[in-house]
């Protein structure tokens, strides 16, 4: 299983296009309303996964940010999201990226796409529903010393931070990138405000990574199980290397393959 001895690095700047880390929404009392003001959510690259945390399951955090401008049009009453409750769903998702010519550098998704000595495969492996209620809110239209902001085109600015727990199984194989095979792994976030709101899906990286070498028997019985779960290579156009590419250690994790 491969392994490095800290969290693999992080490189968000060369993949932006890849993931998809702010979305927005409107906010209605139902679908024959005029909207209410709109919702802008936000994530980030949540903290690595580590294997190496048996027994207990390993686990991360994603940190949500809302914010929610209200339409100043709307006369009818202030809207206070209070009450508002957050339906999260989170699906870890895995992607592989195979190739019959050695990476120069570690592709994207663009990359795997466009070329023809490459494949791509992807699936969902599990997913998580939560709900989030009394959040703490906090109205930007007032300074913190309570003199009210200058108006714009809307009317106070609400924003919160939702703190996302994501957990996952054991039987997973860490991130990593060798000149043949890239693995990883990302997670899609959908979020639905009650019966306000349409359903908003962003994805953000994740890294997965096993800190100790020398794994339990356990660990590598999961490693077995999830090695067996990968596509079939085709021999035939991937070439008879490539299988040893995959069981055998990788180079360390870094952004370039040489």
């Amino acid at each position: 299983m491969p392994s490095t001895e800290h969290p693999p690095p992080r490189y968000m700047g060369a993949f932006a296009v890849d993931y998809r880390l702010q979305a927005n929404s409107k906010v209605r009392k139902n679908i024959f309303h005029r909207s209410r003001g709109s919702v802008e959510l936000a994530t980030e690259e949540p903290p690595a996964l580590d294997l190496s945390s048996f027994p207990r399951r390993p686990s991360t955090t994603i940190m949500l940010k809302v914010l929610f401008k209200e339409d100043r049009r709307v006369f009818e009453e202030t809207v206070e999201p209070y009450s508002w409750t957050f339906t999260i769903e989170t699906k870890l998702k895995r992607t592989l990226i195979l190739t019959t010519k050695p990476f120069d550098r570690e592709p994207t998704l663009a990359d795997a796409k466009n070329k023809s000595q490459t494949s791509l495969y992807t699936k969902l492996l599990l997913s998580e529903r939560r709900e989030y209620s009394q959040l703490a809110w906090r109205n930007e239209h007032t300074a913190a010393d309570g003199t009210l902001l200058q108006a714009n085109d809307h009317g106070p600015l609400w924003t919160t931070r939702i703190p996302v727990a994501f957990t996952t199984a054991q039987d997973l194989v860490p991130s990593f990138l060798c000149p043949t095979f890239v693995l990883r792994y990302s997670v899609l976030v959908s979020v639905r405000i009650g019966g306000l709101s349409g359903q908003v899906v962003l994805e953000t990286p994740l890294q997965v990574y096993c800190q100790n070498r020398s794994l339990s028997k356990n660990i590598q019985h999961c490693e077995l199980q999830a090695s067996e779960d990968l596509p079939c290579l085709n021999r035939g156009n991937i070439g008879e290397d490539t299988s040893l590419e995959v069981v055998g250690r990788p180079p360390k994790y870094r952004r370039w393959a040489f």
